[in-house]
């Protein structure tokens, strides 16, 4: 992934993890596009927390590629189709409108 990310520097990155079913909360524009991503999706804003974290890929991705923005996406234990269908359609919309 780090390759991938330096070659390709990307504007915006949903890092997906599994299994808190949930958005890590953001604020200014990110803020924005998490927020329609849960609208979208209708999963919870809510922190991620309960483990011990060296570091994670959105703040990462956004120090290394200035301008960047990028968040965390938790799914749920499973994915259903259905499921996985909405959080493309989230990600298709977000990517195309900006908000």
């Amino acid at each position: 992934m780090v390759a991938l990310t330096m070659e390709i520097r990307p504007e915006l990155a949903i890092w997906y993890h599994q299994d808190l079913n949930r958005l890590s909360p953001a604020t200014g524009e990110k803020g924005r596009l998490v927020q329609r991503y849960s609208e979208l999706t209708g999963l919870p804003i809510m922190p991620v927390t309960g483990g011990t974290y060296t570091g994670t890929a959105s703040p990462w991705q956004e120090s290394v590629v200035p301008g960047s923005a990028a968040f965390i996406v938790e799914l749920g234990g499973t994915v259903s189709d259905e499921q996985a269908a909405t959080h493309a359609s989230a990600v298709l919309d977000i990517a195309t409108s900006g908000t």
